[in-house]
C-alpha cells in the first residue's frame, strides 16, 4: 500500500448512509495525483545515490506507519486516523454524531492544509485542460453520468479563493471518496436563473466554456468583434455571426482555445461547445432571433457583477451580510505569485492579533474594490506617477486617486486592511508595486493561465525545440550555448541539459497541424461540398490553365462573399511545374512591426493537407528578419487559410509545399527589404505566391466613407476608388501604389503583402505582370449607413 494511499481517509459507514439522501450531489471526480516531494539528484558528488537511499528509508518508514495507523481505529473499523486530505464539516446539518464522537486527527493542521490545497487548486486552473478544471470543480452528476456545474462552482474554478476564514474547509474541489466542501449559504443565484429553461440551476460544460470566454476577454474586445460581424450597422447580428465572435474570442483564451469538446476518459459533459453557450437563450429555440449589441454588453456586466457576488458569498460562511477583514485581505492576496504567497499570507494572519481584526466588509465594499480592479490600469498610473513625484503614498492620496481618477469610493476600513497587508516594511506606506502586481496577476490569471514549475520546464524544452532547426539536429554544445543565453537552464545540472537536448529532438521529429480554424463557419467544412463548391466557381470563371502564371492576388472573406471572386485568381494555376506556394497574407489580430513565419509543420484543409517547406522556412529563419507566430496566432488568422481549400483543389495530387508568412504592420522601408530578400524566390520557376488582400471596407463601421459625387451612386464612387489602385498595382510600382495609399487612405487591408509582394517583383530578374480578372463588392451601397468590402482578384503572369 502506498503512502497517500495510506492518508486517505475511507467514508465511514454513517456518511454513506447520509449520502443516500443525497445522491445527485455525491462527490465524483477523479482524485488528482496528491503533490509530491521532488528530490534533487546531483552528478556531482558521490553522496548523491547515499542521499537517495535515505530518502527511500524514510518514505519506507513513512508507508510502514501511515499502514499500521490506519488499519486500527477505536471508533470505526473503516475510519482511519490519518488523512491528509479534509472532508468537510462545511454543511452543519450534516455533521453527526459520530463524526463529533471519533474526532479525527491528521497528520497536518488545517492551516497547512488549506495552503497546500490552494496551491493544487490554483495548478489545475491554471495548468489543466478545461475538461479536468470542470470536472475537479463541478458538484452535481446525473443518474445518465454528465456532469454540471452550480454558479458557485463556476465562481471557484474562474477565481482563485481560499476557504472562508468561519469554516473548517481546506478546499473548494471534489475529491473521490470524499464529502462535498459544502455549498454556498446563500440564495440561488437570480442571474443564473433569468436564463436557465429547466429551472435546475446548473452549468453545463457548453456553457461553462462559454462563460469562462466572457469573463477573460475585456469588454471592449468583444464590441470591437461585434461590430465587425454586424455587417449590415445595425447594432444586430445573428446567431452564425454571434457563432463567429465566440470562435474568435475563444482563441485568444486558453481554456477555450485547448478544449477537447469536453471528453475526457469516463466523464460525460455533453455536446461541442460550439453548439451550445446559451445560443438558444440569445437567438431563440429557432435561431432566428437578433442580438443587440446593447443587450450583450449589459449582459456581460451582469455575469461579471454575479462572480462578484458569488465570490463575496463564499467568503460570508455565516451569512452575517459582512466578512471579516481577514477574507477581505484573502480575497485580495489569493492571486499572488506562489513565491510571494507565503509571505502574504503571514501578512493576512497578523490581522487576528490586531486593532483591525473586528472590521468587517459590507458586499458594496466588497463591490467597489472589484470596479476598482477594471479600471486598474488609470489607477496604476495615477499612484505610480504621484508616487514617484512626492515619495510617500498616504492612505488619503490612495483613496484620492480611486474617487478621482476611478470614480470608486473606498472607504477607510477598505484602505487601512490594503495597507496592513501590502505594507511590507511597516513604515505606513504602500509598497505600490506588490500591490499592483498581485491585481494584476489575478486578471491575467483569469485570462491566460500560464505553466508553471516542472510544466514550465518542459513546456520551455518544448518551446526551445520550436526554436531550433526542424530540418537538422545541431550538436549539443551549440543547442546548450543558446540555450545558456536565453537563461533558460542557469542552475541546471548536466544531467537536465542532455534532458532537455532529449525533449528538443523529440520536439522536432513531432508534426505540428494548423487546423482549418474557420472551417464550418467562413466555409463549409463538408469535404464533399466544399469540392463541388470549388469546382463550381472554377469552371464559371471559364479560365484556361496557363504555366506563365506565377502568383495570384485573391481575396480572404467567406465564401458566401468572395469565394466566386477568387476562383478568378486560382483559375489559372497550372500546377504541373509547381512545387512550393508562398503565401503572405496580412495579420488582422496580432500585432507585429515584422514579417512572422508558422511554427506549424502541416496546415490542414477539408480537402486535403498542405505541408510546411521546412527547408525555406529554416533559410527564412537564419536571416534574423523574421519572427514565429504560435500556433494559436496562426489559427486565429483567417488571411492565408482563405486561399488553402483552392490551393488544395487545384494543387490536388501534385507533391506541392506551402511557406506561410504573415506580413504585419511593416514600415515602407521593410516592405521593401522583406522584397528585397524575397526576390530570389521569384526567379525560381517552381516556386508560386499567393497574395491575401481584400479591398476597400467602405461604411461607418470601418470608419471609412469616402465618396466622390462625380462617380454617382456610392458604390460606383468605391469602385473608382479601388480601380484607382489597382491600376496602379498593375503597373508594379510599389512606390506609386504607397502614395495612392497615402493620399486616399483606401481600406485595402493587404496593403502591406501587396506592396512586399511588388518590391519582390521589382528585385527579380524574372519579369513578371499584373493583371486583375474580376472585381466585386459584397453589396452595393446607396446610403451612408451602407457598409460593403470589396473583393478583387489578379494574376502575375511572366512577361514573355
Amino acid at each position: 500500500m502506498s503512502f497517500w494511499t495510506t492518508l486517505k481517509r475511507s467514508q465511514p459507514t454513517i456518511h454513506r448512509l447520509l449520502s443516500l439522501h443525497r445522491l445527485r450531489y455525491r462527490p465524483f471526480s477523479t482524485p488528482p495525483p496528491p503533490p509530491s516531494f521532488i528530490i534533487p539528484i546531483s552528478s556531482t558528488n558521490s553522496s548523491s545515490f547515499n542521499s537517495f537511499l535515505q530518502w527511500v528509508a524514510v518514505g519506507s518508514a513513512i508507508g510502514v506507519a501511515g499502514y499500521c495507523l490506519s488499519s486500527y481505529s477505536p471508533i470505526c473499523s473503516d475510519k482511519s486516523v490519518l488523512s491528509f486530505a479534509d472532508w468537510s464539516t462545511g454543511a452543519t446539518a450534516e455533521v453527526s454524531l459520530g463524526d463529533q464522537l471519533s474526532n479525527p486527527k491528521f497528520l497536518f493542521g488545517d492551516a497547512y492544509r488549506r495552503k497546500i490545497f490552494f496551491n493544487y487548486e490554483k495548478r489545475i486552473r491554471m495548468r489543466s485542460p478545461p475538461e479536468k478544471v470542470f470536472e475537479y470543480f463541478a458538484s452535481f452528476r446525473t443518474l445518465e453520468g454528465e456532469i454540471f456545474m452550480t454558479p458557485a462552482d463556476l465562481m471557484r474554478a474562474v477565481v482563485p479563493v481560499f476557504p472562508p476564514s468561519d469554516s473548517h474547509l481546506v478546499r473548494d474541489g471534489y475529491l473521490r471518496g470524499e464529502r462535498s466542501p459544502g455549498e454556498l449559504r446563500c440564495d440561488p443565484s437570480k442571474f443564473f436563473m433569468l436564463f436557465d429553461t429547466n429551472n435546475d440551476g446548473l452549468i453545463s460544460f457548453k456553457e461553462y466554456i462559454f462563460f469562462v470566454t466572457l469573463l477573460s476577454i475585456p469588454e471592449s474586445s468583444f464590441s470591437v468583434a461585434f461590430k465587425m460581424f454586424d455587417v449590415d450597422g445595425s447594432g444586430e447580428i445573428e446567431r452564425d455571426e454571434f457563432k463567429n465572435v465566440m470562435d474568435l474570442m475563444r482563441t485568444h483564451n486558453r481554456q477555450g482555445a485547448l478544449h477537447s469538446d469536453g471528453l475526457r476518459a469516463g466523464i460525460r459533459v455533453g455536446r461541442s461547445v460550439e453548439n451550445g453557450g446559451l445560443v438558444e437563450f440569445f437567438f431563440g429555440t429557432d435561431g432566428k432571433k437578433c442580438l443587440r449589441h446593447e443587450t450583450f454588453i449589459q449582459f456581460l456586466r451582469s455575469l461579471h457583477d454575479e462572480m462578484v457576488s458569488l465570490e463575496f458569498a463564499h467568503y460570508d460562511y455565516k451569512l452575517r451580510g459582512t466578512i471579516s477583514a481577514k477574507d477581505f485581505a484573502l480575497s485580495m492576496v489569493a492571486s499572488a505569485d506562489m513565491k510571494h504567497l507565503n509571505k502574504l499570507l503571514d501578512r493576512v494572519d497578523e490581522l487576528n492579533g490586531s486593532n483591525l481584526s473586528d472590521l468587517r466588509i459590507t458586499f458594496e465594499e466588497f463591490k467597489n474594490f472589484a470596479e476598482l480592479r477594471k479600471r486598474l490600469h488609470p489607477f496604476s498610473i495615477a499612484l505610480f506617477s504621484y508616487g514617484k513625484a512626492n515619495g510617500l503614498l498616504t492612505r488619503k492620496d490612495f483613496q484620492r486617486a480611486a474617487s478621482q481618477v476611478c470614480g470608486v469610493c473606498l472607504t477607510d476600513n477598505v484602505v487601512e486592511i490594503i495597507f496592513h497587508v501590502f505594507d511590507a516594511n511597516r513604515d505606513g506606506s504602500l509598497t505600490l508595486d506588490e500591490f499592483i502586481r498581485v491585481l494584476q496577476k489575478r486578471e491575467r490569471d483569469i485570462a491566460h493561465p500560464t505553466e508553471a514549475g516542472l510544466l514550465d520546464f518542459l513546456l520551455c524544452c518544448w518551446n526551445c525545440g520550436n526554436n531550433c532547426s526542424t530540418v537538422i539536429i545541431l550538436d549539443a554544445e551549440r543547442q546548450f550555448k543558446k540555450i545558456f543565453r536565453n537563461k533558460l537552464l542557469e542552475n541546471c545540472t548536466v544531467a537536465s541539459c542532455v534532458f532537455l537536448y532529449i525533449i528538443c529532438w523529440f520536439s522536432k521529429s513531432m508534426e505540428k497541424i494548423r487546423r482549418a480554424s474557420h472551417a464550418g463557419s467562413w466555409y463549409t467544412d463538408n469535404p464533399k461540398k466544399l469540392a463541388e463548391e470549388l469546382d463550381g466557381w472554377l469552371s464559371a470563371s471559364g479560365l484556361e490553365k496557363s504555366a506563365d502564371v506565377r502568383g495570384v492576388i485573391a481575396p480572404h472573406a467567406g465564401y458566401s462573399y468572395s469565394g466566386r471572386a477568387a476562383a478568378y485568381a486560382f483559375g489559372n494555376i497550372d500546377p504541373a511545374s509547381i512545387t512550393r506556394v508562398f503565401l503572405l497574407g496580412p495579420s488582422h489580430h496580432y500585432y507585429t512591426p515584422k514579417c512572422a513565419l508558422s511554427r506549424a509543420t502541416v496546415y490542414k484543409t477539408p480537402i486535403g493537407d498542405l505541408p510546411i517547406d521546412l527547408e525555406v522556412v529554416e533559410e527564412l529563419k537564419a536571416t534574423g528578419k523574421f519572427e514565429l507566430m504560435d500556433l494559436q496566432v496562426d489559427e486565429a488568422e483567417h488571411s492565408m487559410e482563405m486561399h488553402l481549400p483552392y490551393l488544395a483543389k487545384v494543387f490536388h495530387g501534385y507533391p506541392v509545399k506551402v511557406v506561410p508568412i504573415l506580413v504585419g504592420a511593416v514600415s515602407a522601408e521593410n516592405e521593401a527589404m522583406y522584397g528585397r530578400l524575397l526576390a530570389k524566390y521569384v526567379d525560381d520557376p517552381n516556386n508560386f505566391f499567393s497574395v491575401s488582400s481584400d479591398f476597400c471596407h467602405w461604411g461607418s463601421r470601418f470608419n471609412f466613407m469616402h465618396y466622390d459625387k462625380k462617380h454617382g451612386a456610392i458604390h460606383k464612387s468605391i469602385e473608382a476608388l479601388d480601380r484607382m489602385g489597382m491600376d496602379i498595382i498593375e503597373t508594379g510600382d510599389p512606390d506609386a501604389f504607397k502614395r495612392y495609399l497615402s493620399e486616399y487612405d483606401n481600406t485595402i487591408c493587404g496593403r502591406h503583402p501587396i506592396s512586399v509582394f511588388l518590391h519582390m517583383l521589382k528585385n527579380s530578374s524574372t519579369k513578371m505582370k499584373i493583371k486583375f480578372l474580376r472585381y466585386e463588392q459584397s453589396s452595393q451601397c446607396k446610403s451612408m449607413r451602407d457598409s460593403s468590402v470589396s473583393y478583387a482578384s489578379a494574376v502575375s503572369k511572366v512577361d514573355p
